[in-house]
């Protein structure tokens, strides 16, 4: 909600111009774009009702750090390869096919090692999420 919120701010600033808001959100940090504050007052954004909402209270330091070390050890390939399997087993054979395809032949669009979803997940079809791709 709050990055939502920081979103329209960037856009307003702009005069409404949603493209630039958002290339200029993207663009922030250094070209790594919005990122969690180290610290939040809920009532700035309306949110909480209680004496803690009017309180400065710790945010990126509770959730750890951003990237762990293995993370940043990975080359680019394993990174993206890694996040087409979370991609692939999140939307089902079915659903990631149809993404890559609608993505076209890119660098990284060829379909990673075949995992298979959990039991539990529901394709993407069937629900409301679906609609989005």
């Amino acid at each position: 909600m709050i990055a939502f919120h920081d979103l329209q701010q960037m856009v307003k600033m702009f005069g409404g111009d949603q493209a630039k808001g958002i290339d200029a959100f993207l663009a922030q940090n250094g070209g790594e774009g919005w990122k969690l504050p180290e610290t939040l007052t809920l009532a700035d954004y309306d949110l909480g009702d209680d004496a803690r909402a009017n309180t400065a209270l710790p945010v990126a330091s509770r959730l750890g750090p951003r990237f762990f070390d293995w993370q940043q050890e990975q080359n680019p390939d394993e990174s993206w390869r890694e996040t087409q399997l979370h991609a692939r087993n999140i939307l089902g054979k079915k659903s990631f096919d149809r993404l890559v395809k609608d993505f076209g032949t890119e660098k990284h669009s060829e379909s990673p090692q075949q995992v298979e979803p959990p039991a539990s997940a529901l394709p993407v079809e069937t629900n409301e999420q679906g609609k989005l791709f």
